[in-house]
């Protein structure tokens, strides 16, 4: 089984201290032994003493009064000279165990120094090493360490930190990590480095973002030192990682010194070669081979077998097999076709092979004695010959980086023999729930591997619960991605992964995906509790897109179906997709808060968070779409809320608060005072308990608001902060300093991702802001009339504005029609002051567009805040581009 460390120095093995403890216990005995034995001789020969038991008793007392003084400095001296011993060993044992003499490019240099400043400074900081797979991350940890382990200079840090120097592998040994994190001892004087942070789920990183912070914070209070080392694979699926990393380390970070590092230099396995790393009698075909193999690491790893032996025979047997050549394999090739396939998918989700691992898969995959032998001959030949590695950072491991075993596997799963012991070997790991106890969420990434005929056999509830174990711990776009290549190599797989494949579209944002794997199946498949389940799901990442056949489907669900928490689901979505349609009521969802209460029972459901938390979402939504601006019904949500979420309050859970209490500042106070106080307009809304802040004050408590509820719903991987990022830009239009360009790019990116996944709704709403935007950005203080500027952005603005009215109606939603057409029509007007024309018939053109907007888009009393800004305007006897350009600043869109 995959190792799960102990809490102790893992730099210095256990038997090398136990042995200095040893030496040093005999050492001491020979020294009290030889002062006893010299002291006698002179009692008894010289000073003529006959020896009795007083006198032993005698001389036994005077040497403790002799050595007892000296105990402090024997202490002192002995403990620096332990150290020193043990740096020695160290220094020593390295060249066995370390793969020959590392070599480090400039990249690396930087963060080894850097490290060491930061330990040698006591400074306890936490630091971001990111890289491309292969450029050198692991290898950069195995040579600070030995920098610090080797360098007499630094033996005084050495003899600080030893005891506590660990590297954990974060995809490997979760459980293991998050026990060593919270135990405060390790805090002190240590040096943790956390390799591969890319493969938690935001919720876990986050757990361990906050721990290290709090270890950091102990260790400034004791008086002690650490750094922690956090290293992440850049790339396809991996920016969440960087974004969260960087944003949390900026955030509690009080220096300016650099905290992140990127290697992009790559360091190739020259480093790992013998002494021997040129070959005088290099055969010219084989090196052309080498360098015609396209994939970089696979490149390197070839080159470093073949200059590290005189033996062809691996290298030649390498290159037939990967270059797919055809030819008929000997016994001895076949079995080391297995121990390959054994070593490639133990790899291929920890980066590393455990000796103890291997041993056991390789007992219980292969029969007979003859077997057994073999591996021992197998493992040492291709140690010797740099196939594997040691990984000094772990005792009796080596290391087999995780893209190059992706590679082989994809170069050599067309052989027989690789790919049945392949299979044979992930079906043990996954049957026997191998890593269970140290990594839990590799059995089902291992389950995937086995072959489909076995896996069929697998009870459906079981794959179900290990793979939302899966999801719990791991980052979800590294699950998604790890599915989609084995789904890709075995295709005859893909219809028993389309409900997971589906699942993962839809948590990794790709709805349009979703909808296409997830249909076929439901079509395929007679009706059941399951099909409804799924079908919710495809609602869940449809709506927005097909509406009508969703609303179908969702009375169909409500009439047929006898589970009542589906009939709850299937309401909740009724209701969203109307409120998306632009029917908005306050009912339907007291309906649904009172459902819950009624029925504890539903408490019990696995997604029963997710609806309390999208209700009282969607529920505040509804209130600020409505517009009246009593905030009874918004008070008893968020009690409601309060009560019914789980116990342990989850990072989202925290995020939907802080977002609403600022959507309240945001939709209903800054409004209200951007509006109505500054032209004293009688309105019945109430500023509430925030009524003694200045519109400046709401801005900004509300802008902070958004800030902390984006960058908790970014590190608990919802998605939420994408919306929430927009609604946060369109409130600091209404700050002193908006950043108009930064807002503009912002929602281009939102476009981009609702047209990737189809949302018109999402569409219709980023084209209302950007015309807002921009109208804004037209009157705002430095663009007057004479500059360019000012009738192109009012030009943008109409065009944006005209979009979104199209994509409202073709959607069916008359409200979200009516409030991009009446910016519209205010943008116009403003286009007319700005030309000078007659005041009476601008009234009279604003009046009359006002009307027909009323009755095609049927605007009526239910719109409190639409009727209030309705009436104001034809009330006014004169208008000023201010006055237009105020409402426009102040009107806020809420999303539907």
């Amino acid at each position: 089984m995959t190792q799960v460390w102990k809490p102790h120095s893992y730099y210095i093995k256990t038997s090398i201290n136990l042995l200095i403890y040893i030496v040093f216990i005999l050492v001491l005995m020979i020294f009290i032994a030889s002062m006893f034995f010299i002291m006698r001789v002179l009692l008894i020969n010289v000073f003529q003493v006959e020896q009795s038991v007083s006198d032993l008793i005698s001389l036994i007392v005077s040497l403790l009064l002799f050595i007892i003084p000296l105990i402090p400095k024997m202490k002192n001296g002995y403990t620096k000279l332990i150290n020193t011993i043990r740096q020695k060993l160290y220094r020593s044992m390295k060249k066995r165990t370390l793969p020959g003499n590392l070599k480090s490019t400039t990249d690396q240099e930087i963060v080894i120094n850097q490290a060491i400043n930061s330990l040698q400074r006591s400074r306890n900081r936490i630091l971001a090493l990111e890289s491309a797979p292969g450029k050198g991350k692991t290898t950069t940890a195995i040579i600070l360490l030995d920098n610090i382990g080797s360098d007499s200079h630094l033996l005084k840090l050495f003899i600080q930190i030893q005891n506590h120097i660990c590297y954990i592998d974060a995809g490997a040994n979760k459980l293991f990590l998050m026990n060593y994190l919270f135990n405060k001892s390790y805090a002190a004087n240590s040096l943790v480095i956390i390799d591969n942070v890319h493969k938690l789920s935001a919720k876990i990183l986050t757990e361990v973002l906050e721990q290290l912070t709090s270890l950091s914070e102990y260790a400034e209070t004791i008086k002690c030192k650490n750094l922690f080392i956090l290293m992440y694979q850049s790339g396809h699926g991996n920016d969440s990682t960087g974004k969260l990393l960087r944003k949390y380390l900026e955030d509690h970070n009080a220096t300016k010194e650099d905290l992140f590092f990127d290697l992009t230099q790559y360091p190739g396995f020259d480093g790992f070669s013998s002494n021997q790393n040129q070959r005088i009698d290099a055969d010219r075909s084989i090196l052309q081979k080498i360098n015609k193999t396209e994939f970089e690491l696979l490149r390197a790893q070839l080159m470093n077998v073949y200059l590290s032996v005189n033996d062809e025979k691996l290298i030649n047997f390498l290159l037939t097999i990967l270059n797919e050549e055809i030819g008929k394999y000997s016994e001895i090739e076949i079995t080391q076709l297995h121990l390959i396939a054994i070593i490639v998918l133990l790899s291929m989700y920890l980066g590393f092979v455990s000796e103890e691992s291997l041993r056991k898969v390789w007992k219980e995959c292969q029969l007979g004695q003859k077997e057994k032998k073999s591996l021992n001959t197998l493992l040492k030949y291709f140690y010797r010959c740099n196939f594997i590695l040691p990984f000094p950072l772990m005792q009796k491991t080596f290391l087999f980086n995780e893209n190059l075993a992706r590679e082989y596997r994809k170069k050599l799963f067309h052989i027989n023999a690789f790919r049945d012991f392949y299979y044979k070997s992930a079906g043990y790991l996954y049957n026997s729930r191998f890593f269970n106890k140290s990594a839990p969420e590799l059995e089902w990434l291992f389950g995937i591997a086995c072959e489909s005929i076995d896996f069929q056999k697998i009870d459906l509830k079981d794959r179900e619960q290990l793979f939302y174990t899966c999801l719990e711990g791991f980052n979800k776009n590294y699950v998604l991605a790890a599915l989609e290549e084995e789904l890709d190599l075995s295709p005859e797989k893909k219809p028993m992964y389309q409900i997971e494949l589906g699942i993962l579209y839809i948590k990794t944002g790709y709805w349009a995906k979703a909808r296409k794997v997830l249909k076929p199946y439901i079509l395929s498949h007679e009706t059941s509790s399951q099909i409804w389940e799924l079908q919710l799901q495809i609602i869940e990442a449809d709506h927005g897109v097909e509406d009508d056949e969703n609303l179908f489907t969702l009375d169909t669900i409500i009439r047929e179906s006898s589970n009542t928490y589906i009939q709850f689901q299937a309401k909740y979505w009724r209701i969203h997709i109307q409120m998306e349609l632009g029917n908005f009521s306050l009912e339907p969802w007291k309906d649904l808060q009172v459902n819950i209460e009624m029925n504890p029972d539903w408490l019990e459901q696995t997604t029963y968070a997710h609806f309390i938390h999208r209700i009282t979402a969607d529920s505040c939504r509804t209130f600020f779409l409505k517009g009246d601006g009593n905030p009874d019904f918004f008070n008893a949500t968020l009690q409601f809320f309060q009560k019914y979420r789980k116990s342990s309050i989850r990072q989202d859970d925290l995020a939907l608060e802080l977002l609403e209490c600022a959507h309240y500042i945001h939709y209903e106070l800054v409004y209200q005072l951007g509006i109505w106080q500054m032209y004293n307009f009688p309105h019945d809304t109430v500023i509430s308990q925030e009524d003694s802040l200045s519109r400046e004050e709401l801005v900004s408590k509300a802008l902070h608001l958004y800030d902390k509820a984006i960058n908790t719903f970014s590190k608990a991987g919802n998605k939420t902060w994408r919306t929430a990022r927009i609604r946060r830009d369109e409130l600091s239009l209404s700050s002193a300093t908006p950043n108009f360009i930064q807002i503009l790019s912002h929602l281009d990116k939102f476009e981009a991702y609702a047209n990737e996944n189809g949302v018109k709704v999402f569409i219709g709403y980023v084209e209302c802001l950007r015309g807002k935007v921009l109208a804004t950005y037209a009157i705002s203080e430095g663009i007057g009339y004479n500059d360019d500027r000012y009738e192109r952005h009012l030009r943008n603005a109409l065009t944006a504005f005209q979009k979104s009215v199209k994509i409202y109606i073709d959607y069916g939603n008359s409200f979200g029609a009516f409030r991009s057409k009446f910016l519209y029509t205010l943008v116009k007007t403003i286009q007319k002051v700005g030309n000078n024309e007659d005041p009476e018939q601008l009234i009279g053109f604003l009046n009359k567009q006002i009307k027909e907007m009323l009755i095609k888009f049927h605007i009526n009393s239910d719109n409190a805040r639409e009727q209030q800004v309705i009436e104001f305007l034809t009330s006014v006897t004169k208008l000023k581009v201010g006055d237009l350009g105020n409402i426009i600043k102040y009107y806020p869109i809420v999303l539907q």
